[in-house]
């Protein structure tokens, strides 16, 4: 799943990199107003928007679908299509065998996209190099920001989490984009 949000994230960056070079002055509250935009997208939404920007290479279009259904089938089905499997040695080694694969598409796919994502960047005159500074930049705000938050801050848009559940189960919600911690 990491591996596949890995390759969530490359074209998320890769859509909010499209839409600021698009415009004539993007400012720091448009990359801001992207940013939020394209992370609140399922994958499935993301591979869908990115076909515009493929550049003709349409077996990373394949690619992406495939890697779509994979990480759709790791999240919602992988379990319980092996519960047999999980029980004996040769089973569990069919599962890390089933996940050695996807990490080996995920990785092909994220290396395959990044190429587009820079013939694309030099196309607009935009060199990698830009977006990759105000990447870092926003990184090295969140880090900031984490350091001096307390636990119950979103990790995902740093809004203050409110209390939420029972006495049985108390969890942490927050109220701008619904992300759920466990208290």
């Amino acid at each position: 799943m990491y591996f596949a949000q890995v390759v969530e994230a490359g074209i998320k960056n890769a859509l909010v990199m499209a839409q600021l070079t698009s415009r004539e002055h993007a400012t720091m509250d448009d990359f801001d107003e992207a940013w939020t935009l394209n992370f609140k997208v399922t994958m499935g939404k993301l591979v869908h928007r990115f076909k515009l920007f493929l550049g003709g290479d349409d077996s990373l279009g394949e690619d992406l679908r495939l890697a779509l259904d994979i990480r759709n089938q790791l999240a919602h089905h992988f379990f319980w299509d092996h519960a047999v499997d999980a029980t004996t040695f040769e089973g569990r080694d069919r599962m890390i065998a089933e996940c050695m694969a996807a990490v080996d598409l995920f990785q092909d796919v994220e290396e395959r996209l990044s190429v587009v994502v820079r013939r694309y960047s030099e196309a607009v005159g935009t060199p990698p190099a830009v977006f990759v500074a105000r990447l870092d930049e926003s990184l090295d705000e969140l880090r900031s920001d984490s350091a001096r938050r307390s636990p119950n801050t979103c990790g995902r848009c740093v809004t203050s989490m409110e209390a939420a559940g029972d006495e049985r189960r108390r969890y942490w919600k927050c109220p701008k984009c619904g992300s759920i911690a466990l208290a």
